[in-house]
């Protein structure tokens, strides 16, 4: 793709976050008010059509729901790049429960994005990979795209390739995402899809 749009898209809420787990590649399900929060933003129309564009899911179980709860049975491809960050033994605990353990308290707090949580995932090493899986979507992509993936998983690519901000500042909340606009095969502006309503037929 060298112009064109993609649309990256945050799953809804999942069980993981009402229990305010720490989560990544844990393969949890929608809760139920992560779906009436897709029933609301389908409402008010703000996803983008798929009439003619491509797909994309993670593949975990959470963003394979909110595809469907957004666009129906569709096909669509699976790109596991995108998934999140892994985070080993610290997978579906909570702060509290991990806040003693000097394993977690040196990964939370490094200030390299070296550390990796016990039998996990770096950040850094977390942001090549998506990035790399992004990169690896616009080289092959023939269309417009829709990857519905995770909240940091787009806060990492738009970081890397928009900057103007930080991390968090690109960190969308659930079933929220972002307008990547292309131009010549690089991410020049990235709008929240929050602000554009769906297209006319």
């Amino acid at each position: 793709m060298t112009d064109g749009r993609i649309y990256l898209i945050r799953h809804s809420v999942s069980t993981g976050t009402e229990r305010r787990w720490l989560y990544g590649k844990a393969d949890l399900p929608l809760s139920e008010s992560g779906r009436l929060l897709l029933e609301e933003l389908i409402g008010a129309g703000i996803y983008p059509d798929a009439r003619g564009r491509l797909l994309v899911s993670s593949g975990l179980r959470r963003a394979d729901d909110t595809l469907r709860a957004i666009y129906g049975e569709v096909p669509f491809q699976v790109e596991e790049g995108l998934q999140e960050m892994g985070l080993g033994e610290f997978e579906c605990r909570t702060d509290a429960e991990l806040r003693e353990d000097p394993r977690y308290r040196e990964w939370v707090f490094d200030p390299t994005g070296d550390v990796p949580p016990p039998g996990g995932e770096s950040f850094n090493a977390f942001s090549e990979r998506v990035n790399r899986a992004f990169d690896g979507l616009v080289r092959r992509a023939d269309r417009d795209v829709i990857a519905v993936c995770h909240g940091g998983v787009i806060a990492s690519i738009l970081d890397r390739k928009i900057g103007k901000g930080g991390f968090y500042d690109w960190l969308p909340a659930p079933a929220r995402g972002f307008e990547v606009i292309m131009r010549d095969g690089r991410a020049a502006e990235a709008v929240p899809i929050a602000e554009r309503k769906r297209e006319d037929p």
